[in-house]
């Protein structure tokens, strides 16, 4: 009887070793939409950038990503999965400008975090439409100057101002002359012609947004306090680099940046390399872009200081 019981107890194990599945997370680097396709069976109704697979049997599988775009081309790949753990994978352009898969990280299925919306890109800030300068005025004052005869040969003259009215008497026996003189003076006030820029912003021309900053600049305008604090905010909450890189490369495509503010967003990753991707990626992005080398602060090793500063001058 005992023998039977450890044999069942067994067969159990085994069943439920047998049963256990894995999962699979699938995202792009730039938001790109896709279907996923495991051994040729579709998985996701809707073209997403973000896909969670559920349910995968196999230890390894032949994946199929078909982009939503036909500027971006399908392709396949073998991914491998362990039973009980969900396994993330970033959809990305390798350095051949190739999209392959890239495995980025793994936990056990009950300790995954519960699918969530793929993160909408931030508003891209809208160019200044040009206002019309205001025109310089004219202001025109009319004095009128009206002369008439006397009786006895005077003239009387009276002239209205602006000020008020003026009579002059004159003693002019031998004129019998009667007359009116209208005089047009024109006084030009000059206005003030002023350019608006939305939202109280100041053109590059006119000031700079890092004080006392004048060198090559990367874009317009710098994000204000409160919409970096939030890009970092929506960063920060993702749990694997590989998500927060995606949200950073989406904030900052559609942001300007000081070389401080990229410096503090390369701080949130925990990889060198992923520090160095995203400061490549920002440079493009950067206002102050001679005030780059500050974010070399943030590596750990000399190498990874050359390498960006290769990048950046052979751009």
């Amino acid at each position: 009887m005992r023998q039977l019981t450890l044999i069942m107890i067994t067969a159990l194990l085994s069943g439920n070793a047998f049963a256990q599945s894995a999962n699979g997370v699938f995202f792009s680097e730039f938001g790109e939409k896709f279907i996923v396709y495991i051994n040729n069976v579709q998985q996701n109704d809707e073209y997403s950038a973000n896909v969670r697979v559920e349910d995968i049997a196999q230890d390894f599988v032949q994946v199929r990503i078909d982009f939503e775009s036909d500027e971006y081309p399908d392709f396949q790949a073998n991914a491998g999965f362990e039973r009980g753990q969900e396994t993330t994978y970033l959809v990305k352009k390798n350095r051949k400008g190739e999209y392959v898969l890239r495995a980025r990280g793994f936990m056990p299925i009950a300790d995954a975090p519960q699918p969530e919306a793929p993160a909408e890109p931030a508003v891209a800030p809208q160019p200044a439409q040009p206002v019309t300068p205001a025109p310089s005025g004219t202001k025109t004052t009319t004095t009128t100057t009206t002369t008439t005869k006397g009786g006895d040969g005077d003239v009387g003259v009276k002239m209205d101002t602006p000020g008020g009215s003026i009579s002059i008497n004159i003693d002019a026996p031998d004129m019998d002359t009667e007359m009116e003189i209208t005089e047009t003076r024109t006084e030009t006030v000059v206005t003030e012609s002023y350019v608006e820029e939305p939202q109280g912003r100041m053109t590059r021309s006119q000031e700079s947004a890092v004080p006392g900053y004048n060198g090559p600049f990367g874009c317009d305008w710098p994000t204000d306090d409160a919409g970096f604090t939030q890009m970092k905010k929506s960063i920060s909450g993702k749990t694997f680099d590989d998500a927060k890189m995606t949200v950073a490369k989406q904030a900052t495509r559609n942001k300007c940046l000081t070389a401080s503010q990229v410096k503090e967003v390369m701080a949130i990753f925990t990889f060198e390399e992923d520090k160095l991707e995203y400061a490549k990626f920002a440079y493009d992005y950067t206002y102050d872009q001679g005030n780059y080398y500050m974010v070399n602060d943030v590596f750990d090793f000399e190498f990874t200081i050359d390498e960006l500063n290769e990048y950046i001058e052979s751009k």
